[in-house]
């Protein structure tokens, strides 16, 4: 990518990526091939993220499906690390993230783990620009809509409408995204930045379908963002999307703050929902 800089000021990093990416001189002759090759800099780095015991505290918690929007294995390797366990890859987009997902059994459970932002082993899946942002929430649109297709064992299958999963209780894993419509979900760890425009996207389709007369008392599922640092702005956004802000106090400082907001965090999950 060279030696340029440049003051990114108040864009989000969907558009820094962007520019970075359409300013560096063409090297393979294709935007595409030149876009992945600097993504398979970024997947050899995020190689040596380390593992974790916040991982296997969290793992061990009343918890079915794990949503996650880093693209490395640091929890992966953390759960295989501390737990005898056959681990299933079901992956087999190239590029988006909708049914991305692994399977995680051992003889008592069996969990799913979705890389919702792209992984490490597939370069070309890890989601940093705005096109690839945008792709994302279009292929969350169809989803819902019923209009999402996609092959297993060569049959083309085409996914029922979110409202139909719900009248039928037919909800099959085949996306992360059928948690946020008959799951609770719990956000930790993630600061929701306006450029996760995916994830804001799905917490206003579900906060417009609890205004809508057809689904009233279909949507009784729980979002729970948990922060210790949340402006006024954005809580009242969150609040108005239907999720419940969870502020946790914590006193410490980098790391010991990081600690301390995790423990606070498992302890209040084992009390409420464990």
């Amino acid at each position: 990518m060279g030696n340029r800089k440049f003051s990114s000021g108040d864009l989000p990093n969907t558009m820094v990526y962007e520019r970075i990416v359409l300013e560096s001189p063409p090297i393979l002759g294709d935007l595409t091939r030149d876009e992945e090759k600097t993504k398979v800099k970024i997947a050899k780095l995020l190689r040596k993220m380390s593992n974790h015991d916040l991982y296997n505290e969290i793992y061990k918690l009343n918890i079915d499906h794990y949503l996650t929007t880093n693209y490395d294995f640091g929890f992966l390797n953390t759960i295989k690390s501390n737990h005898e366990i056959s681990i299933e890859n079901e992956s087999t987009e190239k590029i988006y993230s909708i049914r991305r997902k692994k399977v995680l059994t051992n003889s008592n459970s069996k969990k799913y783990l979705w890389h919702i932002h792209g992984e490490i082993e597939r370069p070309p899946s890890i989601m940093l620009g705005l096109d690839h942002y945008s792709g994302s929430v279009g292929k969350i649109n169809n989803y819902i809509k019923g209009s999402y297709n996609h092959i297993i064992n060569g049959k083309e299958i085409i996914e029922p409408t979110i409202f139909s999963k719900h009248q039928n209780n037919n909800f099959k894993n085949t996306s992360w995204i059928d948690q946020f419509f008959n799951a609770n979900v719990h956000i930790i760890g993630l600061t929701l930045d306006y450029s996760e425009i995916d994830l804001w996207w799905v917490l206003n389709k579900r906060a417009r379908m609890l205004r809508d007369p057809k689904w009233k008392n279909k949507l009784n599922n729980k979002v729970v963002f948990y922060t210790h640092n949340i402006d006024d702005a954005r809580k009242g956004v969150l609040i108005a999307l239907g999720v419940e802000v969870q502020e946790i106090v914590v006193n410490g400082n980098d790391k010991a703050k990081y600690l301390e907001f995790y423990e606070k965090f498992l302890t209040l999950f084992k009390k409420d929902y464990n």
